[in-house]
């Protein structure tokens, strides 16, 4: 767990230093990947309340990548999204995460 909330970290960091476009796409998908799987190492050791945080700025980045490049980043906005539905659910929050489930398989 510790590794995955220090990748997430370092690439925060670049993220906030990069300086091209170029470089702050790649690096936000990065980012989002890499907030992504800490949501799912939370949300596997019972943090399911903690893992909603990195899992919802993932889905935030997803939504800006998609919008500014739909070809590429909607299959990852879809996944980001089913992956939002699935930790809201965890936390019994049924129906915010029926409506992300909604809104992934619209994308899908």
């Amino acid at each position: 767990m510790r590794i995955a909330e220090l990748l997430v970290h370092r690439l925060r960091q670049q993220h906030h230093s990069s300086a091209s476009s170029a470089l702050d796409t790649s690096s936000n998908a990065q980012l989002a990947t890499a907030l992504t799987n800490l949501g799912k190492r939370l949300d596997a050791v019972g943090r399911r309340e903690e893992a909603l945080a990195p899992t919802e700025e993932a889905v935030t980045i997803c939504r800006a990548l998609a919008q500014a490049n739909p070809a590429a980043y909607l299959p990852n906005l879809a996944t980001a999204l089913n992956n939002l539905g699935d930790r809201l659910d965890a936390v019994g929050r049924r129906e915010e995460a029926g409506s992300a489930w909604a809104e992934a398989v619209g994308i899908e």
